[in-house]
Order: C-alpha cells, then sequence, then structure tokens
C-alpha cells in the first residue's frame, strides 16, 4: 500500500497547485477556467489566505497529534495494543469493526438473497426452466424425426410437394373469393 499512496500524495501535491493563484507567470486559476467549460454557472472563487492558512494549521495539527500518539512508540507488532484504545475504549472497539456494518449487510442482504437463490434455483430453474427447455429439445427432436421422411432426395417427391402446396394455397384464396 506505500507505492499507491505515495504516488497519490504526489498526484495531489501537483492537482493542488494547479489552481495556486501566486506570480504572473504561473496560469491562475487552471482549474476553475478549465471546469467552465463544463460548468459555466460556476464561477471560481477568490483565493482567502485566512482560510488556506487555517486549513494547513488543521492539517499539521492532525499531523503532529498523530505523531504524538504513535509516532514516539515502537511498531504494535501483531499483539500490541493500540494506543487509542485505552484513550477511546468501546468507541475505539466500533470503529475497529466499522460499526459491525458489514455483518448488519450480510445478514440483512447477503444472507437472505443467498437463501432465496438457492430456494428458486431448485424448483425454478431445475423444474421449470430446465423442464421448459428440454421438453422443447424433445418436441424439436420428435418433429426433425417426422419430418426427416419428407426428405427422399427424389425431384419427383419434391414437386409433388409443390403441387400439393399450390393447390392448398389455390383453395384458400378461392374459399375467400366464393364466401366473401
Amino acid at each position: 500500500m506505500t507505492v499507491p499512496l505515495v504516488i497519490l500524495a504526489i498526484l495531489s501535491v501537483f492537482g493542488g497547485a494547479i489552481n495556486l493563484p501566486f506570480g504572473s507567470a504561473s496560469p491562475a486559476h487552471w482549474l476553475s477556467t478549465w471546469l467552465g467549460q463544463t460548468l459555466p454557472k460556476v464561477q471560481p472563487a477568490d483565493f482567502n489566505l485566512v482560510i488556506a492558512l487555517t486549513s494547513l494549521a488543521v492539517a499539521l495539527v492532525g499531523l503532529f497529534i498523530a505523531w504524538y500518539i504513535y509516532g514516539k512508540s515502537q511498531p504494535l507488532g501483531r499483539k500490541g495494543i493500540d494506543p487509542l484504545q485505552r484513550l477511546l475504549g468501546p468507541l475505539f472497539t466500533g470503529m475497529e469493526h466499522k460499526w459491525w456494518v458489514d455483518e448488519l449487510y450480510a445478514a440483512a442482504i447477503v444472507r437472505p438473497f443467498n437463501g432465496l437463490s438457492t430456494f428458486l434455483a431448485q424448483p425454478v430453474d431445475l423444474g421449470v426452466i430446465d423442464g421448459v427447455s428440454k421438453g422443447l429439445a424433445s418436441g424439436v427432436t420428435w418433429t426433425a424425426a417426422k419430418l426427416r421422411r419428407l426428405q427422399t432426395g427424389f425431384v419427383r417427391n419434391y414437386a409433388f410437394m409443390v403441387l400439393v402446396g399450390v393447390l392448398v394455397i389455390m383453395s384458400y384464396l378461392m374459399s375467400v373469393v366464393i364466401f366473401r
């Protein structure tokens, strides 16, 4: 995880530097003008030094607190106790277990869905869907076996079938005209 985090940190430094308004040589507000092409109603905000210094101070205080809690001690290892565990107690346990959201999701959604899927796989999939497809396959096989007798390879038989077809069509058309 170290290498991807270092890459993301470097990219975030360059991404933040894109919009710096300092110096006449640097193109000010690159990000704002670039987004202005897609978001025409958004106006770039003016640089506010107080907000920038406040956010920098909050970040530095956070880094100092993290160093104070974790940086002075040896690595925790597998069985080491986290220094925050003593300070926060049950709150730390809840955060460490992600407030049991994954367990709740598994109990409320994943397990019932898997149970329903297993239930439906047996009677519906194997019974109905497979039964219909096997029935269609059997019907096509039976029909092909019966129609195979029509394929003799003799031209006289094919000509006779064409004649029968023409007679059927002519009789249908004549019945429509007569009984109209």
